[in-house]
């Protein structure tokens, strides 16, 4: 009897589970881009975008000067932004930016998820990345947000990576040059943007005081068992504080010669600032905007709940690796208590700037997904996470924009007679109204700014007085007809200086409102 010994090549069934996870990555991404992108250019460019456009419209020489003079956030993103774009562009081209920079975030939080919990956790969290609305929602503004997002979750990968160890020396040299490269980038995205090294730089403390106090009891295990990780080579799992420490030194020393700049929008902010004082409702409805923002109406509570829950399992689940999860944990939590702190001083919580922070949160919360038992509760409450996402996916979508500034520029074009004047209570929302005017084809009108024309006072939002008034009887004097359209004035025109002038010598003759705008004519009696 012949025995046939058959010898199998296991080297195609390898490669095949190889490609497994790069092609599934690759799908989540395109995933990603494809709700990214959809509906991208429908709705109308809000006024903090059209100022994104004009700023970076500019000469580059002059885009720095204004921003400084001006802006509130560093030049970094209008000066990408001046060479994607085009005067001529439109919103597609002025958002898409954003849309790359979140979708390159996908696959980023994907290595981050593979790094603490293997290929379905990073997986996992990059689908929840990718699905979430609020990184679809920053996705499709044309603002710095996305960019932002996307240097603070490679700053995480690199953190992450370093903590959880496993590297070769070289590997971890690199990984320490990333963070630093990617922290100082996250902080010339935006300035808020300093909280995250803020928030290491805590972090690396509290294992420094945690290490010496261990070292005063006598424990002579201490750096093998602590539980915020050990002293150990640089290629073994926990925090080398004489690495972290160095390359928070590095950030501090290529993020200076921004200093200068950064105390000058800061002085500016503290002196005036229009954002008011945060509440508890704020806080708590930033929370929920970050695990699911346009969450249908209803499910604030529950949403709150579920993300304590499956943080708190999170941290049960890395109970062996707790300096990871503090890591994680006060990545969202350090920058708003830092906002926070800085509030009371002056007003400067604001959801978007902490759009980062849900990176962090949605590693949080893949882990604890994953973390469920039994399996079947794990799966339902995954398949619960993401039909909420789908939800307020589409509840984003059906939306009406910020403001409609296309509509207003349409209103007049169809309303206006040659001539006309136009006034805008909020002096720089006129650039605004002339992104879309400048297309419609509508008469030639005048178009001016209230108190000033944009920047004449070399602020971005001057406030109406009273001793500026002669000016406005100077533009309305001899005309039949003028058009006001008021918003932001709120904070430009809390007394309604302007409206009430105009009413008194003028009659109202229409007035439309369109989203967070009014627009009204006055004609004289």
């Amino acid at each position: 009897m012949t025995t046939t010994t058959v010898v199998t090549n296991p080297a195609p069934a390898r490669r095949r589970r190889d490609l497994r996870a790069p092609l599934a990555v690759g799908a989540v991404t395109a995933l990603a881009l494809v709700l990214r992108f959809a509906g991208i250019g429908d709705k109308s460019l809000w006024l903090d975008e059209a100022f994104s456009g004009w700023i970076a419209n500019l000469p580059l020489d002059q885009l720095w000067r204004t921003t400084l003079q001006l802006d509130t956030h560093p030049p970094l993103y209008y000066a990408l932004l001046h060479f994607w774009i085009s005067p001529e562009s439109g919103e597609v081209a002025l958002r898409s930016l954003s849309a790359l920079f979140e979708a390159a975030t996908v696959p980023v939080v994907y290595l981050t998820g593979r790094a603490i919990g293997g290929r379905r956790l990073g997986l996992l969290v990059a689908l929840l990345q990718a699905v979430s609305p609020l990184h679809v929602w920053y996705a499709q503004q044309g603002r710095m947000y996305a960019m932002l997002t996307f240097f603070a979750a490679l700053a995480l990968l690199c953190l992450v990576r370093l903590l959880v160890g496993g590297l070769a020396r070289r590997a971890t040299m690199l990984c320490g040059g990333g963070f630093v490269l990617a922290t100082v980038l996250t902080m010339l995205s935006q300035n808020t943007g300093v909280l995250l090294p803020v928030t290491v730089a805590v972090f690396v403390a509290g294992v420094g005081v945690h290490r010496a106090v261990g070292e005063r009891r006598g424990r002579a295990d201490q750096h093998a068992t602590s539980p915020l990780g050990r002293f150990g080579p640089p290629s073994r799992p926990g925090v080398d504080l004489r690495l972290w420490a160095a390359g928070l030194a590095a950030v501090a020393v290529l993020w200076l010669p921004w200093l200068p700049g950064f105390l000058a929008q800061s002085a500016r902010v503290d002196a005036d600032f229009w954002i008011p004082a945060p509440s508890a409702q704020r806080v708590l409805d930033h929370v929920r905007d970050l695990v699911s923002a346009w969450a249908p109406a209803g499910t604030e509570g529950p949403i709150l709940v579920g993300a304590v829950a499956l943080v708190g399992v999170a941290g049960w689940s890395l109970r062996h690796r707790p300096a990871l999860f503090w890591l994680l944990l006060l990545l969202v939590v350090g920058p708003v208590l830092g906002e926070l702190l800085v509030s009371t001083r002056r007003p400067i919580f604001y959801a978007q700037t902490l759009v980062w922070t849900s990176v962090p949160l949605t590693v949080l919360l893949g882990v604890g997904l994953r973390g469920l038992r039994p399996r079947a509760l794990a799966a339902g409450a995954t398949a619960l996470l993401l039909v909420l996402n789908l939800a307020s996916l589409a509840g984003y979508y059906r939306a009406p924009g910020t403001e409609d500034w296309r509509g207003a520029a349409a209103l007049l074009a169809a309303q206006a007679r040659p001539g006309d004047l136009v006034l805008f209570d909020a002096g720089w929302t006129e650039i605004a109204f002339n992104y879309y005017y400048r297309s419609t084809g509508g008469p030639p009108i005048e178009t001016r700014g209230l108190p000033v024309d944009p920047f004449d006072r070399g602020v971005l939002e001057p406030r109406m007085a009273a001793s500026d008034l002669p000016r406005l009887d100077q533009l309305s004097a001899g005309r039949d007809r003028v058009w006001l359209v008021l918003s932001h004035d709120a904070y430009t025109d809390p007394d309604r200086i302007a409206t009430g002038w105009l009413g008194a010598r003028m009659q109202v003759v229409e007035q439309q409102d369109l989203a967070a705008m009014r627009i009204q004519a006055y004609e004289s009696g």
